[in-house]
């Protein structure tokens, strides 16, 4: 039976543990790390068991095997990463970082069962997810980009914003896109921009 695919890109502790996120988790709210995990059970609690999906978790290729994800690069807050399939990237961690290089959309479909809808999360919102969800647009896939799962999860925690477990609809508050929360008209204006003619992005309601 054809089941729909749950992506997340780079569970890494060299991503989660970026130097970005260090003034958030000095914040008295919750440390970072408890950050991590509720983000791991959002995950676990729309894609896991008995969601209807299947999760795969795309990793860097190990430096002495390129064909072999590096499981050693797995970071141990993300315990929902340890259930499902992993895939590899075809590119190293340093390839990708220091060279500048991108895995190929691509060769990571073709490690996927057939599927006709695949949600993506992970590292970077704008960037490799972006990327992987337009390579799945472009081989006829239905892509949606959950960002409640990517590295943007942070970002709205570390401006107080609430992440529900579950998902109903998107609005602009959800994004800090508010004029009441600070968001002056012209960055309200260009969120909305970058997001049109992209359907892989979520509907946001004003």
């Amino acid at each position: 039976m054809e089941m729909d695919q749950y992506l997340f890109l780079f569970p890494v502790r060299e991503y989660l543990s970026a130097g970005e996120y260090f003034s958030f988790a000095m914040r008295d709210i919750r440390s970072f790390d408890a950050e991590v995990g509720r983000m791991d059970r959002i995950i676990r609690a729309r894609y896991g068991r008995g969601s209807g999906y299947e999760t795969n978790w795309l990793l860097f290729s190990s430096p002495d095997d390129r064909c072999a994800p590096d499981l050693s690069s797995l970071d141990a807050r993300m315990p929902e990463a340890m259930k499902g399939r992993m895939l590899v990237s075809g590119v190293t961690f340093e390839e990708c970082t220091r060279e500048e290089r991108y895995f190929d959309p691509d060769h990571v479909l073709s490690q996927l069962p057939r599927t006709g809808r695949l949600v993506l999360g992970g590292f970077h919102d704008a960037d490799c997810v972006e990327r992987m969800a337009e390579g799945a647009l472009a081989a006829g896939i239905d892509a949606t980009i959950d960002e409640d799962t990517t590295d943007m999860f942070f970002h709205r925690r570390a401006l107080g914003i609430r992440v529900p477990v579950k998902r109903g609809e998107w609005r602009l508050s959800d994004f800090g896109m508010t004029e009441r929360q600070g968001a002056p008209e012209w960055m309200i204006d260009s969120f909305k921009e970058v997001r049109r003619g992209k359907p892989y992005r979520v509907a946001v309601r004003s």
